[in-house]
């Protein structure tokens, strides 16, 4: 193709967090636009918003072209003076999704670890957010199992009763599925909801970021991924979660592109300064011509 589909991220300032409109611009997170470049950014995705310490900070996937994801994080104190960029987590395989939350006065991360066929759970060392370590693998299973394509993408866990809530999702053939778990820890043991899968669709079977609570209701945002990646992102209500039951319906569809943007794959928000600051990724498209001849070169060689 002539041009790769590349990924950035915007930050918003506004009073509803479930909506873009009359949202401000406040910060945005470019890949490379230098289409001469030899290794550009080609993918900066999957924004997730953290408050400790009155510093707001973002975790997101940097990834290389046909390179591997690296989880990175900036932050700020005013929303107007942000940090260099550092490297959170890097692993040998590739890393997306970097989920942090705070559980009992510990910092951990959930990120996508699908090349192992695993989701693990990682910890804030000293609850710093410059180092993580793997605690322990949360779910896995052999690669030869009933899930070949794709398994164990964009997972979030919900505390709901003293219940933890695993949603996941693996795909068997042609459609997403989104997969329900539950246990009694948040390092398991990990069963599988008497309704799971409980979402069947490549429109709302993949999670868009974390699920998160406003006004006393449980929000998903789902990934629109029918017909191509990144479509564009639907927000769906949890009605019931419990040990027997799940039903969910369906709030908004087409959030970012009825908000003048060409599409992506994550929202998620928080309350920050008295304002509730959103973020998402934005999709777009650039021709990475040198990157194109260099591989080309490497196909002759071979």
């Amino acid at each position: 193709m002539l041009f790769d589909e590349c990924f950035d991220i915007v930050l918003f300032a506004g009073d509803n967090p479930l909506s873009l409109d009359s949202c401000r611009s406040i910060k945005r997170v470019n890949c490379s636009r230098n289409v001469l470049a030899w290794s550009p950014v080609t993918i900066m995705a999957d924004p997730f918003l953290v408050v400790k310490d009155e510093t707001l900070y973002l975790f997101y996937e940097e990834y290389r072209y046909r390179g591997k994801g690296v989880l990175m994080a900036i932050s700020t104190t005013d929303l107007v003076n942000w940090s260099k960029p550092w490297t959170v987590l890097e692993e040998p395989f590739h890393l997306s999704y970097p989920w942090v939350f705070e559980y009992d006065g510990q910092w951990y991360m959930i990120p996508e670890t699908s090349a192992t066929h695993e989701i693990r759970l990682y910890r804030a060392v000293n609850n710093s957010f410059h180092h993580f370590e793997c605690v322990k693998a949360l779910l896995s299973h052999d690669r030869n199992d009933q899930y070949p394509v794709m398994d164990f993408c964009d997972s979030s866990i919900v505390i709901k009763d003293g219940t933890f809530y695993l949603f996941t999702t693996m795909r068997q053939g042609v459609v997403n599925e989104l997969h329900l778990y539950y246990s009694d820890n948040l390092d398991g043991q990990y069963l599988m909801h008497p309704m799971s899968p409980v979402v069947i669709s490549d429109e709302y079977g993949r999670n868009g970021g974390q699920l998160l609570e406003h006004d006393g209701h449980l929000f998903r945002f789902a990934q629109d991924c029918n017909g191509e990646y990144g479509k564009d992102i639907s927000v769906l209500e949890v009605e019931e979660l419990s040990k027997t039951q799940y039903q969910e319906c369906l709030i908004s569809r087409n959030v970012l592109t009825t908000a003048g943007l060409p599409g992506g794959h994550q929202y998620n928000f928080v309350k920050f300064r008295d304002k509730y600051i959103i973020a998402v990724d934005r999709k777009h498209r650039i021709p990475f011509i040198t990157c194109k001849v260099k591989r080309l070169f490497q196909l002759i060689v071979k």
